[in-house]
């Protein structure tokens, strides 16, 4: 049984879990509706391997009752749709192409570089909620727009807890941003690792109106580098303007024996974070029959992120072998 929050904050933190878990983080009234907006930006997604790259393509649904039109575009505004006829009874999908040619989608070359023709704007007269999904033959994830709840000026990413597996040359960690304004500055700060292509820890970059950047780095360049693939989790980033972050995992594993999955979302600023969690556990089996099946053992984790000092945190949980409920404190 779920108590009120199995997770209680004494500080701000992140909480940041694998989409397909399927979790509810707790929301405040504020929060509640804070995916539903007028206007969404969405920053580029990375993945390190095109076998992983499938179908991409957005969904709009909305509450209103009358029909309205949205418009999604790029910054260049080479890339334009007009969504006609979205309502409550009526929801849209918009195809968004497939592997690296899909729009909002990049490859290796496109890292640490100013992007004009990837992120999306997407707006309407009316309030609706946009996620983007992909698919391919073996992963899948789905990213939530917060609509202008996302935009701020202090983060800390979050990615999938990452193990060591044959499939290191395939999985990565990504962050992505996006500027609202002209002359925004984002700085990039992580005292633990360098990404690929960067040669320092802390790095500024500048952006113009509707400009993104992505940057990331793979599981064998930190194994290389004999810098644990966890230590990407919680990097600092700011800017002088509101922007945009995605942040996540494409893909990573938990699995030291293998199997791996898809893990990113659009992510809030410090200033919408809360300190009171619900965590629900997802599908993921971890038996069938008398086959062991380690996939959800070791890739339905939530990562907990601190957003200052001496953060102490409280969770609760069902304990099945005893049938108790357990009550554990840490500070991080």
């Amino acid at each position: 049984m779920l108590r009120k929050c199995d997770f209680v904050m004494k500080s701000s933190v992140y909480l940041i879990v694998k989409a397909v878990i399927f979790s509810i983080l707790c929301f405040l009234s504020k929060q509640t509706i804070a995916q539903v907006d007028s206007l969404h930006y969405i920053p580029p997604m990375y993945s390190f391997n095109p076998g992983d790259v499938g179908k991409h393509q957005i969904v709009l649904t909305t509450s209103e009752t009358e029909e309205f039109t949205v418009t999604i575009t790029n910054a260049n505004g080479d890339f334009t749709r007009v969504v006609n006829n979205l309502s409550a009874v009526l929801p849209q999908k918009v195809d968004l192409g497939t592997g690296f040619a899909a729009q909002g989608i990049i490859d290796t070359t496109a890292l640490n570089t100013s992007l004009r023709t990837e992120g999306l704007i997407i707006s309407g007269p009316k309030k609706f909620f946009v996620s983007i999904q992909q698919r391919s033959s073996a992963q899948g994830d789905f990213l939530s727009s917060k609509g202008t709840t996302a935009l701020g000026m202090d983060f800390y990413s979050g990615h999938m807890a990452a193990d060591s597996s044959k499939f290191n040359k395939l999985n990565g960690h990504f962050i992505s941003v996006m500027a609202t304004e002209n002359n925004t500055n984002v700085t990039f700060n992580n005292s633990r690792i360098k990404f690929k292509g960067q040669s320092q820890n802390f790095f500024t970059i500048s952006l113009k109106k509707n400009e993104s950047y992505v940057i990331g780095i793979p599981f064998n360049h930190l194994i290389k580098a004999s810098i644990d693939l966890n230590d990407v989790n919680g990097t600092h980033i700011t800017s002088n303007k509101p922007i945009a972050v995605n942040s996540g995992s494409w893909s990573g594993s938990g699995n030291p024996g293998g199997g791996r999955d898809v893990g990113f979302d659009q992510i809030v600023p410090t200033e919408s974070i809360g300190k009171e969690y619900i965590l629900i556990k997802g599908e993921g089996l971890t038996k069938v029959g008398k086959v062991d099946k380690p996939g959800a053992k070791y890739n339905e984790r939530a990562i907990i992120i601190a957003t200052e000092a001496n953060t102490k945190i409280t969770y609760q949980y069902n304990d099945s072998t005893s049938n108790s409920i357990k009550i554990i404190s840490k500070t991080l």
